[in-house]
């Protein structure tokens, strides 16, 4: 035994490794989970941090969803300007006149 811890015994003073189980009881004690009864805010306001999480992730995902529509779009205008036309007619480079009835 150490001279100190032997100073302690005889005092009653708690040791060393006694003090440092009891910092990290209280370090454990200090921690509170996000969300239940022991948290520090309440489920209404732990789902509304939520949301503002999420909602970054929504406008991303709306952003990419239009740019996605306009690519959908502008390749129906390109196909609505080729008209309907099988694959080996559009290889070919075959083009149709409109007829006189047409126009």
């Amino acid at each position: 035994m150490d001279l100190l811890e032997r100073h302690h015994l005889r005092r009653n003073e708690p040791t060393l490794e006694e003090l440092r189980a009891e910092a990290e009881a209280k370090k454990l004690a200090n921690k509170r989970p996000e969300a239940g009864p022991l948290a520090l805010r309440s489920l209404l306001q732990t789902h509304d941090k939520l949301q503002l999480e999420r909602s970054g992730q929504k406008v991303d995902e709306l952003e990419k969803q239009l740019k996605e529509e306009e690519e959908i779009l502008e390749s129906i205008k390109n196909a609505a300007s080729k008209g309907l036309m099988s694959a080996e007619e559009l290889a070919k480079g075959i083009k149709y006149v409109p007829g006189p009835a047409a126009q």
